[in-house]
């Protein structure tokens, strides 16, 4: 059997510290990982439902848009239409 070398007992200890500092490092990124996708899932949902709550407030601005004329027209011809009539009984 030959010899050990001088150190090579110390390169062993050394492989052995590098080895187990790079599975802690691999788990460590997995976990990582393993939460930047679930969160990455909670930010899609999240997003998609802010864009329906915004698809919904636009149609609500709209339909009081569309309401909001029609009180206009009514509220300009209501009294167009009185002074109208006023005019024609008066002649």
């Amino acid at each position: 059997m030959a010899p050990a070398r001088a150190g090579e007992g110390d390169w062993g200890e050394y492989r052995k510290l590098v080895l187990d500092t790079l599975e802690r490092i691999e788990a460590r990124v997995n976990s990582l990982e393993a939460k930047f996708d679930t969160r990455g899932l909670d930010m899609t949902q999240t997003f998609v439902a802010i864009r329906r709550e915004i698809a919904d407030v636009r149609s609500d601005i709209s339909v009081l848009q569309f309401k909001s004329g029609l009180w206009g027209f009514a509220a300009g011809a209501i009294p167009s239409a009185l002074a109208l009539i006023y005019t024609l009984i008066k002649h």
